[in-house]
């Protein structure tokens, strides 16, 4: 590793917040330290987690280094807690219809039903915002 890598590790080495944990991570394995990514990752998942985004990097480098099987499960994690989070679409939509903003609020529902495309309190709500398109 060179002295950008060696300034990386020595951050990581000294208890980084979690931003700068994505930061350096994401930069590591732009690098092409997708191994050492891993086993960085699987540290701050220990302090962090529930963090998506260490997550979702995580599944990346093992889809990158081969290892399908524990690629699959770390996406899989992180669907479970994009799915817990979809439905602020759905609230959002819900704001900017009230706020007049019918375009917006449609994209935002539009989103939220794609997850969740049986919702008819979302369904109703964009059916409303149609004709003010």
């Amino acid at each position: 590793m060179g002295n950008s890598s060696d300034l990386l590790d020595k951050i990581l080495n000294h208890g980084p917040s979690q931003g700068t944990i994505h930061v350096i991570l994401t930069e590591m394995k732009r690098q092409g330290h997708t191994y050492k990514v891993i086993q960085e990752c699987n540290k701050a998942l220990d302090r962090y987690p529930n963090d998506v985004f260490l997550r979702n990097l995580l599944a990346e480098s093992y889809l990158e280094t081969g290892l399908i099987g524990l690629a699959d499960a770390e996406a899989a994690e992180v669907a479970v807690e994009l799915d817990a989070l979809v439905s602020v679409y759905k609230m959002q939509g819900r704001i900017l219809a009230k706020q007049k903003r019918f375009h917006e609020s449609s994209a935002s529902l539009r989103r939220y039903l794609a997850i969740h495309p049986n919702d008819q309190e979302a369904l109703d709500l964009l059916h409303e915002l149609t004709p003010a398109e």
